[in-house]
Formats: C-alpha cells, structure tokens, sequence
C-alpha cells in the first residue's frame, strides 16, 4: 500500500527520505508526486486553474499612464509544472486611428500585450493573448494584474468594460 503525505508544497520531504512509491499531495499545489525512492515524479496531466479573475463594471478609462484594471488581479502558487496565462479584453478608444494596449504584469513585470487598433471612436474590440510562463521557482507565490493605456503619441482615451455576458478575464493554468 502506497503512503500518502499532503502538506505546502515547500515542506515536501526529499524523494530519498521515503519509502518507495510514496505520494506527496500539497494543499497549495494542484500537482500529485510519487517518488521513487531517489526523486519525484509529477502524475497526471496539467490544465488546472490555479488563478482567476473577471472584471465587469465600471469602464476604465486611461491616457498614456497605465492604470490597473480593478478585479484583473490574482495571486497563485506554481508547482513543477510550467504555466499559462490567458487573458481576455474588450478595448476601445475614444479617438479614431489610436491604439489602447493592456499589460499583462507578473509580479509587476510586463508578460504579455494585447493592442486594439481604433477603426472609429469608442468602437470596442475583443483581443486575446496567451503566455506560457517559464521558469518560476516551484513553491513559490505570483501575482497577475492587468493594466491599460493609450499607445505612445496616441491621442483620446484608452478604455475597457466588460459586461456579464463578456468578462475581462484573465486565467492561470497549469500547462
């Protein structure tokens, strides 16, 4: 019979300190390990949700300062596995012919960029984007946000509303 230990990722013991076919299940992970009596083993695939927010009301309107999306925010864990960001936008901007960007921050640092191009004032568009996130340390606690603005030497106002039907959301994802 296998023994199972659960506890925070961080407080796994080493693989060579158990017996054989032990399985480790942390509480803050969403990964399950076997060791082998040497190392561990991550069982089973990825694609859990390990963050997640929406924005709905109210517009957030920004110039060429970025301005954080209030609800675009999510702190998560990350195990072994790499991870995936997606993010959904409805931008818009107020003058015709200028550029509205989001910034999708880890940890305060720029990972991705969706951009809308205006076709005519205050025209909304749907962008999407979707980052694989390499290179984390295994226990270790993130933060996603997103913030927008106008492009450089744009003119009018960068802005963005979801509604019930059509969120802003942005989504972590074990890969």
């Amino acid at each position: 019979m296998n023994s199972i230990l659960t506890g925070r990722y961080v407080d796994r013991p080493a693989a060579a300190t158990v017996a054989e076919n032990t399985l480790y299940a942390p509480d803050d992970v969403p990964e399950l390990y076997r060791s082998d009596g040497a190392r561990w083993h991550i069982l089973g695939g990825g694609g859990d949700e390990i963050g997640h927010a929406e924005h709905v009301y109210p517009m957030v309107n920004a110039t060429d300062t970025l301005v954080q999306v209030p609800g675009l925010l999510t702190t998560f864990v990350v195990g072994e596995r790499p991870v995936v960001v997606k993010t959904i936008m409805r931008l818009a901007v107020s003058v015709a012919g200028s550029r509205a960007f989001a910034s999708i921050r880890l940890d305060g640092v720029e990972v991705a960029r969706l951009e809308s191009s205006a076709v005519g004032a205050d025209v909304w568009q749907t962008a999407y984007v979707e980052r694989r996130l390499r290179g984390l340390t295994p226990g270790s606690t993130h933060t996603i946000s997103v913030w927008i603005a106008r492009g450089a030497l744009q003119t009018g106002i960068a802005r963005t509303s979801g509604d019930d039907t059509n969120p802003n959301t942005i989504q972590v994802v074990t890969a």
